[in-house]
């Protein structure tokens, strides 16, 4: 008779509670490090398809003062400006200096070193500094005309960056997501495996309290996942596969007591 492999282990026995606890002693700890990988990289795929349709990031919301001079009353005289082929070609010199900083199309060197903040079209670079010493120069799009400065500059800067933006944003959620899960499934397989020293309970060991963790812990993730495709938000995403866990961990409760074992496993 062939020997029943991860798939077959594991994936038939995360739907019912009586299932995911009948199916506690199925998974070696080589096989439930992998199924926890794989249940991360689950999470990792509308992580990674929301930031590849990104278009910008609000860089200037990190910087000290360009912020808001990118949305003072000078920024509406850069609507209407145009680029072709990657040059500025239209728009004649012009400056805009304020307490904010400067701001103009072809600044002269010497006031842009001067200036604390400064935003400048140039023939071909779009040149931003701030107050902390943060400064870009960002080649321009193949086309396009600005309507609203502070999205030119986002969406310009996230076009340069946006390799290191996105390997950025993946890593840090899904360093999010991987420590959450981390802690539910300790969490809970210690809480299980403290019920072994009852008379009622079944659970015999950590290892098996670990492998019931993540049989209820599939289901939720899977779906956290699917909805993460639908509508993109990382606290939802965390939030039902921890509360569908531990709701999957209570109902197996309920079904079996932790002792009754009337399934039928592969």
């Amino acid at each position: 008779m062939k020997k029943p492999n991860f798939p077959e282990l594991y994936f038939p026995n995360i739907i019912s509670p009586k299932r995911i606890f009948a199916a506690r002693k199925n998974l070696s700890w080589f096989k439930m490090v992998f199924c926890f990988i794989l249940l991360n990289a689950i999470l990792l795929i509308p992580i990674s398809l929301h930031q590849a349709k990104q278009n910008d990031f609000e860089i200037l919301k990190w910087t000290s003062g360009l912020d808001s001079l990118a949305t003072n009353e000078a920024a509406s005289q850069f609507n209407g400006l145009q680029i072709a082929d990657g040059k500025l070609v239209s728009g004649s010199e012009m400056v805009f200096q304020d307490t904010g900083g400067v701001s103009g199309v072809f600044i002269p060197q010497k006031s842009f070193d001067a200036s604390k903040n400064a935003i400048s079209f140039d023939e071909k670079r779009l040149r931003v500094k701030d107050a902390s010493g943060y400064s870009f120069s960002l080649a321009y799009p193949d086309s396009a005309v600005v309507t609203d400065l502070e999205e030119f500059i986002n969406m310009t800067w996230y076009a340069q960056y946006k390799p290191v933006v996105f390997l950025g944003m993946v890593f840090v959620l899904g360093t999010l997501t991987l420590v959450s899960s981390l802690m539910l499934v300790l969490f809970s397989s210690i809480c299980l495996a403290l019920t072994k020293k009852s008379s009622f309970s079944k659970i015999n060991s950590f290892k098996e309290a670990m492998n019931l963790t993540l049989n209820a812990t599939g289901l939720p993730t899977i779906i956290a996942a699917v909805l993460g495709l639908i509508y993109f938000d990382i606290t939802v995403m965390i939030g039902i596969q921890s509360l569908g866990a531990v709701l999957l961990i209570a109902m197996t409760f309920l079904k079996t007591r932790f002792y009754k074992e009337d399934v039928r496993l592969v």
